[in-house]
């Protein structure tokens, strides 16, 4: 890059981020995520004790899904609803549909109550997603968007840390039921303030019809290997491949679908979603490898789980700079996640506590720092070169990629896992192979990286 088209890239200060129509937009946004990642947590934090007073136990699981289920339908079926609504219209009904889900859980007289609560605010959650990466995607150019992803990644640090003790006392205090509630206060009035930006998003041309088959396929597909991966045998094993392989199928259609005819792009999506499955992959089972393969305790197996997502939170922070930096800070994340699997897979295969407990909490720093280094560029790559009327259903597209890629990660280890062992399989040896296999992914997650970044004129656009 010359030194003159480098003067004239915007400043990716958070003073140029958070300036103007479009700063008081993104604060919103912030806002809203925060409250987002608050009650997320403290729905996992509470929900035990909701399933045990009202003896709810076995629909746990589905209620614990329903939420994310929901939201990857709605993304799946693209932004046209969202669009012949118009930003401020479906803002307010996601905003309608996501206190009517809270005011159902919380009030909840029944478990079920608290199912279908799940599944309305998983419904807001997902037209809400697609609209703040059509806001992201469309107000902000190329050289700032990468420092705004940074921020939406440290939204969730405070309540990752913070989160289950809060929630803790509030529940300890008043019960489980206020510990639900009391976080939906920052949801709605960061989309109050969103609803009151919201003009300043360019029009969207919509892009093109997306079946509804597809929406309810990925959903179908996943719970098929939700469901068959706490069985056993063959026909388990069968069932568990088919509905994964399945989703991870449908999520490439929808995403090709959601490329507006650019390869690059299609490689810049599909990188997004390589690089989100093997990070949530690795993190879902990251406590699992502590406490059953190093026979670490509770606390050391979360201590793993916080190293990454502190280090992915802080490095999202880090400016990038010029995009020359851009270009090489990403595929540098993807290599450096490879290598924290693979330390996290010799750490397993020490089988010592005092010895594996340590190399585990570097491998899991070393895997959230190349996520944060990947994540925000990779993120914004999505919208390269884009026109602002054409960004919604790369958007779409992106948060679904993103949404879909923690219940398909958590699958691909978790699941495997429950029928590895349930054959009669050893867990360390299952969690190193699973870690390995992870290592592997990340070479086309770095090739498609690369590709989804040249800027040569003429080279798959």
């Amino acid at each position: 890059m010359s030194d003159a088209s480098a003067a004239q890239l915007p400043s990716a200060t958070l003073r140029a981020v958070f300036s103007g129509p479009r700063g008081r937009l993104l604060t919103a946004l912030l806002i809203g995520e925060f409250g987002a990642a608050v009650q997320g947590i403290a729905y996992s934090t509470v929900l035990p004790l909701a399933a045990t007073e009202l003896h709810g136990a076995a629909l746990y699981g589905a209620t614990l899904a329903a939420a994310t289920l929901s939201s990857i339908f709605v993304l799946a079926l693209g932004p046209g609803l969202m669009v012949r609504l118009g930003f401020s219209n479906a803002i307010g009904a996601a905003t309608v549909l996501f206190a009517l889900g809270a005011a159902l859980s919380a009030l909840a007289p029944a478990m079920v109550w608290i199912l279908v609560g799940n599944v309305i605010r998983g419904l807001s959650m997902g037209v809400i997603a697609g609209l703040g990466y059509a806001a992201l995607g469309s107000l902000y150019e190329d050289a700032l968007r990468p420092r705004v992803f940074g921020l939406f990644a440290f939204m969730w640090l405070v309540p990752s840390l913070v989160g289950p003790l809060i929630n803790a006392a509030v529940a300890s205090a008043a019960g489980w039921r206020w510990a639900m509630a009391w976080p939906a206060v920052l949801v709605i009035g960061g989309r109050l303030l969103m609803w009151r930006s919201a003009a300043i998003i360019p029009k969207q041309e919509g892009g093109a019809r997306v079946s509804p088959l597809i929406g309810f396929g990925v959903v179908a597909a996943l719970a098929l290997a939700t469901w068959t991966s706490s069985g056993g045998g063959l026909l388990a094993w069968a069932g568990y491949l088919i509905g994964l392989c399945a989703a991870i199928v449908l999520s490439l259609v929808l995403i090709v679908h959601a490329s507006v005819g650019s390869r690059r792009r299609v490689a810049a999506l599909t990188a997004f979603f390589g690089s989100c499955v093997v990070y949530f992959a690795a993190e879902s089972v990251m406590p699992l490898s502590v406490v059953t393969g190093l026979g670490g305790t509770v606390l050391a197996g979360g201590i793993v789980v916080g190293a990454a997502g502190v280090a992915w939170s802080l490095l999202g922070l880090v400016p990038v700079g010029s995009a020359p930096r851009a270009f090489g800070r990403a595929p540098i994340g993807a290599v450096l996640i490879g290598l924290g699997l693979v330390g996290l897979a010799l750490a397993v295969l020490s089988g010592s506590t005092r010895v594996g407990v340590p190399a585990a909490i570097v491998a899991g720093t070393v895997v959230g720092i190349g996520m944060g280094m990947a994540y925000t560029v990779q993120s914004a790559a999505n919208f390269n070169d884009l026109e602002p009327t054409q960004v919604s259903a790369v958007a779409t597209a992106a948060a679904f990629a993103e949404t879909g890629s923690i219940t398909v990660g958590s699958l691909l280890t978790g699941g495997s896992y429950s029928l590895a062992t349930s054959s009669g399989a050893a867990a360390a040896p299952t969690l190193t192979i699973g870690f390995l296999i992870l290592a592997a992914l990340t070479a086309p997650v770095v090739w498609l990286t690369v590709v989804s970044l040249r800027r040569r004129a003429g080279v798959l656009s």
